[in-house]
C-alpha cells in the first residue's frame, strides 16, 4: 500500500512539471514577440543613425560656409549687402576668390542638400537705440541686418531634416567721415562775432564785436594825435583816466608844473580818433619839476621836487586848482606816488611814505606831514598797491642790483611790514606794474646786464617766483612799463633807437614782441586807458618839443567780442537719397583759461523739393540729451578744462522725442558757442569731424 501510494505521488509530480514547462514556453514566446521588434528597430536605427550623423555634419558645414559667405559679402561693401535686407532670399556663390549672393532663386541644391540664405531688416522699439523687436512695426536700424542660413535634406523620404542659424550682421567697415578744417570750409558757415583766420590752415575764433579797438599789436602802429604843450618844459610823466589826462614836466622848469588835457569819446562806430586839447595849466614856479602823476577820478597826485610840497593834489574840475599838499621829510624830491582808497603812498629816496588821501579833507589847501615813513633797500622808483586775500600790499621797484623788488604789507599804515624782497638777474629796478588781483608783476630794470623785462608770479607775496625773463630789443633802455592785462599785453617805453614796445603776454612764460615804434629818442612815461565803449589808447609823453603828449591807438584790430557763434554749412554728406546714421563727432580746439567752446549738432530730413538746401535747422540743434526742446543750460557738448590742442569726442545722440531732430537723417550741421571772460584771449576751433553711416 505504501508502495502504490508512492508511485501515485511520483506520477502526479511528473504531470505537474509538464504543465509548468508549457507555461514557461508561452511566456518566453510572449517576451520575444515584444523584444524582437524593438531590437530589430534599434538595429535598423543604429545602422541608419550613423549615416544621419554624417549628413548632419555635412549640413552644418554647408550652413557655416553660408554664414561666412554672408559676412564676406557684407565686408565687400555695406551698400550692396544692405540692399538684400529687405526680405531677399538666395544662396552663396563663390566667384573667383570672393563670395557673392545669388538671388535669382531662393535656394540651391548642393551635395544632396537644399541651402538658402534669407535677409531681413532689423526693427527696434521706440527709436534707433531701442530693443530689437520682431515687429510687425518698429524703427528700422540702417546699420543692422538679420540673416538666416538654412540647410535641409530628406533621408529617407518622407523624413525631413534641417539645420539653421539666425545671426545679425552690422556695418563696421564702411563708416565714413567728413572733416571741416580749411578756411573755405569755415567761411561757408554762418558767423556771428567770430572770424575765420588762416594762422594754422584755417580756424575760427572770436572776432569783431562792433565799436572799439584793443588789439594793441600791429605792424603799422603810429601816433594818432599829438599835443604841443605850453612852454618849453620837457614832459616827463603822464597819468590818464577816462576823458582826463595829466602831463607833468620834469627835466627843466621852463613850463607849467602840470597840464590838464581833455579827451573826447564820441562813442560812434567807426570810432572817431579821440580829440585832445589843453584844458588848463598850473602856474609856473621856478625850478618845479614833476616826476610822477597818479590820476584818480577828478584828482591828480603829483610827485614833485618842491621841497615843502613834494606831493601836490590838483582838482581837475576846478581847473587844476591845488587842493592840498604833503611835505615829505628831507630835501629830496618825491619820485613816485600812488593812491588806493583813502591812503596815499609816496617814494622819496630810499623811503616809503603813507599819507591821508581822503578827498573830504582836500579843503584846507595847506601842506600836511605824511602819516609814516619806512626804509627801503634802495631808491624807490615804482610803486603799485593792490589787495590779495583782503590784505593790501605795496609792490615797490627798487633802484638797486641787490634786490629790484620789495613787497610790503600795508594794511596798518602806521606799521608797514616788508614781507619779501626779490632779486632778478638784471640792472637796477626802474618801474613795475601789478595785476588787479596782485598775482602778477611786470618789472623792468636798467639795460646793460642783458635782461631787463621780467614777469613774476606773486600769488604768494611772501614767496614770489620768476615766470619769464626777456631782453627788450634794439638796445632800448626801459624807463616805464604798463600792463594791459585784459588784452594780454605789456607796453614798455624808454630811450634808444626804438622807444615804444608792445609784448604779447598771453603766454606769461614766453612773451613775444608784437609791435614797436620809434617816437623821438626817449619816451618817459606811458598810461593806457580802455574806454567803456571798448576803445583803447596808450597816452605817452616824449622828448619831442613840438609833440610832448601823444596818443597811440591800442592796435590795428577792432575790439574782440566776448561771445559769438559759428553755424556750419549743411555738410555735403553723400548718399542723400538715403538716410544716414550720424554716429560720432570729434572737435579739436584751443580753450584758454576763462574761455569756453560749447557744441550742438542737428540732423534733419531733406526738403522734398530742394533737398538739404531747403532743410529747416531752426529748432533741431541738440546736446547730449538728443532733445532740441531741452531747457537744461548744461545740455551742450563741452569740456570745462582749459588748454591747447584739446580734443572733444562724443556720440551724436538719437532723438529722445518726436521732434525736428532726426537721426538717421539726410542733412547735418553743427553749431559752436564761443565765450570769453575778456577780449584778451579767444577760444579757437581748429577742425570738426563727423563719422556717419550712409
Amino acid at each position: 500500500m505504501e508502495l502504490s501510494m508512492f508511485i501515485k505521488k511520483k506520477r502526479n509530480c511528473r504531470l505537474l512539471n509538464s504543465g509548468q514547462s508549457v507555461v514557461e514556453l508561452v511566456m518566453v514566446l510572449a517576451l520575444l514577440s515584444i523584444l524582437i521588434p524593438a531590437l530589430w528597430a534599434g538595429l535598423i536605427a543604429a545602422r541608419s543613425g550613423k549615416a544621419q550623423q554624417e549628413q548632419r555634419l555635412k549640413a552644418t558645414a554647408l550652413m557655416k560656409e553660408a554664414e561666412e559667405a554672408a559676412r564676406s559679402y557684407r565686408e565687400a561693401g555695406w551698400d550692396n549687402f544692405y540692399a538684400l535686407c529687405n526680405g531677399s532670399k538666395g544662396f552663396p556663390v563663390l566667384a573667383g576668390n570672393h563670395w557673392e549672393i545669388n538671388t535669382t532663386t531662393d535656394h540651391e541644391s548642393v551635395q544632396g542638400f537644399d541651402r538658402r540664405l534669407s535677409f531681413e531688416h532689423v526693427l527696434r522699439t521706440g527709436n534707433i537705440i531701442g530693443p530689437i523687436t520682431l515687429g510687425p512695426t518698429g524703427v528700422t536700424d540702417p546699420s543692422l541686418c538679420r540673416v538666416t542660413a538654412t540647410v535641409s535634406w530628406d533621408n529617407p523620404p518622407p523624413f525631413h531634416y534641417q539645420v539653421q542659424s539666425v545671426f545679425y550682421l552690422s556695418r563696421y567697415l564702411d563708416n565714413m567721415s567728413l572733416t571741416q578744417t580749411t578756411v573755405n570750409d569755415f567761411n561757408a558757415g554762418q558767423k556771428t562775432d567770430v572770424v575765420v583766420t588762416d594762422n594754422n590752415g584755417g580756424e575760427v575764433s572770436l572776432g569783431i564785436a562792433g565799436p572799439g579797438f584793443g588789439d594793441w599789436c600791429s605792424s603799422n602802429i603810429a601816433p594818432v594825435k599829438t599835443v604841443d604843450l605850453y612852454g618849453q618844459g620837457i614832459a616827463k610823466t603822464v597819468g590818464a583816466t577816462y576823458l582826463h589826462a595829466y602831463a607833468g614836466t620834469g627835466n627843466n622848469a621852463s613850463g607849467p608844473d602840470a597840464t590838464g588835457i581833455t579827451l573826447t569819446d564820441p562813442g560812434v562806430y567807426p570810432p572817431n580818433l579821440p580829440d585832445a586839447y589843453v584844458a588848463w595849466q598850473t602856474a609856473q614856479t621856478t625850478n618845479d619839476k614833476v616826476n610822477d602823476i597818479y590820476a584818480n577820478g577828478n584828482y591828480a597826485y603829483l610827485a614833485t621836487n618842491r621841497n615843502a610840497e613834494e606831493i601836490i593834489v590838483l582838482d581837475y574840475t576846478q581847473g587844476g586848482k591845488k587842493v592840498t599838499s604833503f611835505d615829505l621829510p628831507g630835501p629830496q624830491s618825491a619820485m613816485r606816488v600812488f593812491v588806493k582808497g583813502n591812503i596815499g603812498y609816496a617814494l622819496q629816496g630810499g623811503s616809503l611814505y603813507t599819507f591821508d588821501a581822503d578827498p573830504s579833507r582836500y579843503t584846507d589847501n595847506y601842506s600836511r606831514p605824511p602819516t609814516a615813513a619806512f626804509a627801503l633797500g634802495g631808491a624807490g622808483l615804482g610803486i603799485k598797491v593792490t589787495s590779495i586775500g583782503g590784505i593790501d600790499y605795496a609792490f615797490v621797484a627798487v633802484g638797486s642790483t641787490t634786490n629790484q623788488m620789495e613787497i610790503w604789507k600795508v594794511n596798518n599804515i602806521n606799521n608797514l611790514q616788508r614781507v619779501s624782497t626779490f632779486h632778478v638777474n638784471g640792472g637796477a629796478g626802474r618801474d613795475l606794474d601789478v595785476s588787479s588781483n596782485g598775482s602778477l608783476v611786470f618789472l623792468v630794470t636798467a639795460a646793460g646786464s642783458g635782461n631787463d623785462f621780467f614777469i613774476i608770479n606773486t600769488q604768494n607775496p611772501a614767496s614770489p617766483s620768476l615766470l619769464s625773463v626777456q631782453t627788450v630789443p634794439d638796445g632800448t633802455d626801459p624807463i616805464r612799463v604798463d600792463m594791459v592785462l585784459t588784452k594780454g599785453r605789456a607796453i614798455i617805453v624808454g630811450s634808444g633807437t626804438t622807444t615804444y614796445w608792445v609784448y604779447n603776454t598771453e603766454d606769461l612764460t614766453a612773451p613775444v614782441n608784437c609791435a614797436s615804434l620809434k617816437v623821438g629818442t626817449k619816451v618817459y612815461d606811458v598810461s593806457s586807458v580802455e574806454e567803456p565803449d571798448g576803445d583803447a589808447f596808450a597816452y605817452i609823453v616824449t622828448d619831442n618839443a613840438n609833440a610832448e603828449f601823444q596818443i597811440i591807438l591800442g592796435g590795428g584790430g577792432n575790439k574782440m567780442a566776448t561771445s559769438g557763434t559759428f553755424e556750419s554749412e549743411t555738410l555735403p554728406v553723400p548718399y542723400l537719397t538715403n538716410q544716414a546714421l550720424f554716429n560720432r563727432f570729434i572737435a579739436t580746439y584751443d580753450q584758454p583759461s576763462n574761455s569756453m567752446l560749447k557744441f550742438r549738432v542737428a540732423v534733419v530730413n531733406a526738403d522734398p523739393v530742394t533737398g538739404c538746401a531747403g532743410a529747416d535747422f531752426s529748432n533741431a540743434y541738440v546736446g547730449p540729451s538728443g532733445d532740441p526742446n531741452s531747457t537744461d543750460p548744461n545740455d551742450y557738448f563741452y569740456n570745462s578744462t582749459g588748454g591747447t590742442g584739446l580734443t572733444l569726442a562724443a556720440p551724436i545722440p538719437f532723438p529722445s522725442t518726436d521732434s525736428a531732430y532726426k537721426n538717421p537723417g539726410m542733412c547735418f550741421r553743427y553749431k559752436v558757442w564761443f565765450t570769453a571772460s575778456s577780449d584778451a584771449q579767444s577760444p579757437i576751433l581748429d577742425d570738426f569731424t563727423i563719422n556717419y553711416t550712409p
